[in-house]
Formats: C-alpha cells, sequence, structure tokens
C-alpha cells in the first residue's frame, strides 16, 4: 500500500494556528544486548519513527505521539548481533485557538504530526538518545538533525510553473 502524500497547504494551515504547550516522555525503554568488553569497534546505527496524530476536542488541543527508535548492530560479526535499542514515545499537546480544532480533519492532524510533530520532538529525543546511549555505554551516540524536504516531484512541479 503506497504512503499518502501530505497535503502541505493543510499541515501549513494548523501549524500556523496553533502553540506548542507541552513536550513529555510518555514511554522509555533501553536494552543493551552485549556486555561491556563485547561491544565491536565498528557498529551500525539506525534511527526512526512513527508519528500519530490525534484531535483532543474536550481539550480544544491537538495530541501529537511520535515514537523514536534507535538500534545498534554490529557490523563485522556474521550473523549481525543487536548491541542495543533504545525506545521512547514523546507526547506533544498543542493549543488551538477556540473554535478552530473541528475545521482540521484527522487526516491534516495526521499530516501535521508526522511533519511538524516530528520536528518539534527531535530536537528532545536527539538529547535522550545521546543521554540514555551513554547511560548504557554507548558513548559518542548523536541522531542525525531532521530534515523536512519535498520530494523532488513537488519541487519540478512548482518550478516548472
Amino acid at each position: 500500500m503506497a504512503k499518502r502524500t501530505p497535503d502541505l497547504n493543510k499541515v501549513f494551515s494548523i501549524a500556523q494556528a496553533v502553540n506548542l504547550e507541552s513536550v513529555y516522555c510518555r514511554e522509555i525503554s533501553a536494552k543493551r544486548h552485549l556486555e561491556v568488553t563485547a561491544i565491536p569497534q565498528q557498529a551500525q546505527y539506525a534511527v526512526g519513527y512513527e508519528a500519530t496524530g490525534m484531535r483532543d476536542l474536550a481539550a480544544n488541543q491537538i495530541l501529537a505521539l511520535i515514537r523514536c527508535s534507535f538500534v545498534a548492530t554490529s557490523s563485522t560479526a556474521e550473523p549481525v548481533e543487536r548491541i542495543a535499542e533504545i525506545v521512547a514515545t514523546l507526547a506533544l499537546r498543542y493549543s488551538v485557538p477556540n473554535d478552530t480544532l473541528k475545521g482540521f480533519s484527522p487526516e491534516a492532524v495526521q499530516d501535521f504530526a508526522e511533519i511538524n510533530g516530528v520536528y518539534n520532538a527531535w530536537p528532545y529525543w536527539r538529547e535522550l538518545l545521546q543521554n540514555t546511549a551513554a547511560r548504557i555505554g554507548l558513548q559518542g551516540v548523536v541522531a542525525p538533525v531532521f530534515r523536512v524536504i519535498k520530494e523532488p516531484k513537488q519541487v519540478e512541479e512548482k518550478t516548472s510553473r
């Protein structure tokens, strides 16, 4: 199933209307699979995320849940060994002006969470990842910068008009 392309105009409309009220860690887990002496010098890291956006009509807020993940594996061992994993869910609450929230469709709120929610959560995830990785004995782990970019097709369409 192909992923739906976000409606950037609707995402922009929501971004212009909301204020980020709170960010907190809803859940976190970290697991070290190998002992300190067994960590290979060469390791591969994978960082990922999933976003869920919801309208909280009772609170007149948008809730974005951002689940971030990190997996370290050995790059020299065969078969590949899992060294460590860190998973965290960050919750971001955005206030919305009165009578505006109902005008934002669930799909638009989901698109907002996938773009703005992740963008706003990413600095918190980077700090949490670096700190937690160090606590389980993985020094120097830094998540990459999160960049919002348009797909090449969208850029070409815009420049050809």
